[in-house]
């Protein structure tokens, strides 16, 4: 199989963003993308681009997609907007590949439980689904973790937040694949928490940068992939594409 993880940036680099997943399209079964915009129409006044969920399904006919909010009517660096302007996380997984419902849970504050201004308190989700039509059953999570003031450290929000995800996988039955931005250094224990539990590819691989040239503050790691023994890894790349301010996550691996 091979799946596909991208903070999206709200499509701010559209057309290069919309080339990567038409052309990773061809033989991807399951786009995981973080930052995605689902307003269903246009806003000039905005920087984001507020149809993007609808525009890249249009360029995945063979999939199926699925959208679950965390916010509306706020950007996502915390502006707030007159406008109804969902933005959560979303699943494209290719037509025929057998699963059951897509799901989520926060696991950060509640739906669109926000303080105006304070970006930090944009509430967070775990996006899920269980693949059932493979030698055993297969649970991909596509999580955007919380952002603190720019910092990647932990905090108790972020070790509650990891372990309410472990939670989760505590009640899914199967083999993981658990990925996304999660807005965290290396070293922190909010990670170590998966990687009791997970193996964690972006050190497995030795990837030492998740973001591109378009992002420029220090800080280079930022998005994950964790799976469980099982999964075993063909090729994992991480490529520094103009598509976004974060690389691309890119896996085949088979059970």
């Amino acid at each position: 199989m091979k799946l596909v993880s991208l903070n999206c940036w709200c499509g701010h680099e559209f057309e290069t963003l919309t080339s990567f997943i038409e052309e990773q399209s061809r033989d991807t079964d399951v786009f995981c993308l973080q930052e995605m915009v689902d307003a269903k129409q246009d806003f000039s006044d905005i920087d984001d681009r507020s149809n993007l969920m609808t525009e890249i399904g249009n360029r995945l006919p063979a999939f199926d997609g699925f959208f679950h909010p965390m916010i509306d009517g706020m950007l996502a660096d915390g502006t707030l907007v007159d406008h109804e302007l969902p933005l959560g996380q979303a699943m494209f997984i290719r037509r025929g590949i057998a699963h059951g419902d897509v799901k989520d849970r926060f696991v950060y504050r509640t739906y669109n439980q926000i303080i105006e201004g304070d970006i930090s308190s944009i509430p967070r989700n775990v996006q899920y689904v269980t693949l059932t039509g493979l030698d055993r059953p297969l649970n991909i999570l596509n999580f955007h973790g919380l952002w603190w003031n720019s910092y990647k450290d932990d905090n108790e929000h972020r070790l509650e937040q990891s372990r309410k995800i472990l939670d989760l996988l505590s009640g899914l039955k199967g083999e993981v694949v658990l990925t996304g931005d999660f807005n965290l250094k290396p070293e922190t224990k909010s990670l170590a928490l998966f990687e009791g539990r997970l193996r964690n590819l972006i050190k497995e691989f030795g990837v030492t940068d998740t973001r591109t040239s378009l992002y420029k503050k220090p800080i280079r790691h930022a998005d994950y992939i964790l799976v469980s023994e099982n999964v075993k890894a063909k090729s994992f790349e991480v490529p520094d594409l103009p598509i976004s301010d974060h690389r691309p996550m890119i896996l085949e691996f088979s059970l």
